[in-house]
């Protein structure tokens, strides 16, 4: 089972995923990487497979968040977290089969971003 401490970040504007790597690294967690793209996140995750992964659901690319998601936890059992703006749709509304451990807004508050986090550990051990 892969680590719950490294994380994957998938997000497509350079200034929120630099923010997030910021945050979790203050948290103690290692961020294995940040793609922009499925393309980007399968091969960052050809090495090494994270825990957990913040993935925004509009990326770049052919294929959305929601598609990265369900190959993550298919491939890995990664858990994961979206991240959406505010008024964007809702990722299971869409019908597909992938469960997210949390829904993540952005912009997200002080502390929402380690609880959330923090709940993939409660959610590992259970």
């Amino acid at each position: 089972m892969p680590d719950r401490n490294k994380i994957l970040i998938v997000e497509d504007e350079p200034l929120v995923a630099m923010h997030l790597e910021a945050e979790l690294e203050a948290l103690g967690y290692e961020i294995l990487g940040i793609a922009v793209s499925a393309e980007e996140a399968a091969n960052l995750t050809e090495q090494e497979p994270p825990g957990l992964a913040l993935v925004d659901i509009n990326i770049r690319g052919d294929r959305d968040g929601v598609a990265v998601a369900d190959e993550l936890n298919k491939k890995f059992a990664t858990q994961v977290i979206f991240m959406s703006g505010m008024g964007k749709s809702d990722p299971t509304r869409r019908g597909r089969s992938v469960t997210p451990l949390a829904n993540l807004p952005k912009p997200w508050t002080g502390g929402e971003l380690e609880r959330v986090v923090k709940l993939s550990s409660v959610k590992a051990s259970s």
